[in-house]
């Protein structure tokens, strides 16, 4: 997961450069001045992004009372999408959301919570978007899939045997979002909703600007 998100992080940043330095040049500021919208028809669009995921706090929340101590490792939720514009107000793609975490609790009974926990899932979206400019794109997004989840469970408590939290192998998400490009081809991006986090922030790419 670590090495996946270094991998993402290198080619965004490396392409932000590359753009910004193409963004000089009297071509592109051309091109720029022709463009009227950053969300056009026949646009190609894709972006990465980092959430908190939520799992380990319902797991803690989960486990009995009096916690001394609490240990985790959560990566959050890596999101990675890409998006055809059909029109110039709406766009279809595919998303996939991915978890990992892994904690343990021991309460001062000596009870010992651990989990380890990851989750992939893919799901095809739908974006209205309603509002679009040149520099800015806000949206409403709606997606469904499937979800592919692992769950390592240990509890010595024989009282408690329940896993903290239970799966559905179904993906659904609704989300309010806004892009904005600095420059073009290159931007930022942020939504709210359910998504496997509530929030999340990330940078995306539209390949026919940077044509």
């Amino acid at each position: 997961m670590e090495q996946l998100k270094k991998i993402v992080g290198f080619v965004f940043f490396f392409t932000f450069i590359v753009t910004y330095i193409n963004a000089q040049s009297p071509e592109y500021l051309r091109k720029l001045a022709e463009r009227k919208d950053c969300f056009v028809e026949g646009d190609w669009f894709i972006s990465a992004g980092m959430g908190p995921s939520f799992k380990l706090k319902t797991f803690i929340l989960e486990t009995t009372n009096d916690v001394s101590f609490v240990n985790k490792k959560e990566f959050g939720v890596l999101h990675l999408k890409g998006e055809y514009a059909l029109k110039d107000w709406i766009g279809i793609g595919l998303v996939s959301n991915i978890i990992q975490l892994k904690g343990s609790v021991r309460d001062t009974r000596n009870i010992i919570n651990e989990v380890d926990y990851t989750s992939v899932a893919l799901s095809v979206r739908g974006n209205l978007h309603f509002a679009t400019d040149q520099k800015l794109d806000m949206f409403i997004g709606v997606g469904a899939g499937i979800k592919y989840s692992t769950l390592k469970y240990i509890n010595n408590n024989a009282n408690n045997t329940k896993p903290p939290f239970n799966y559905l192998p179904v993906s659904l998400e609704l989300t309010l979002g806004l892009r904005y490009f600095p420059i073009d081809g290159v931007g930022f991006y942020s939504e709210v909703g359910p998504a496997k986090s509530v929030v999340q922030f990330g940078m995306i790419v539209s390949i026919n600007a940077l044509k």
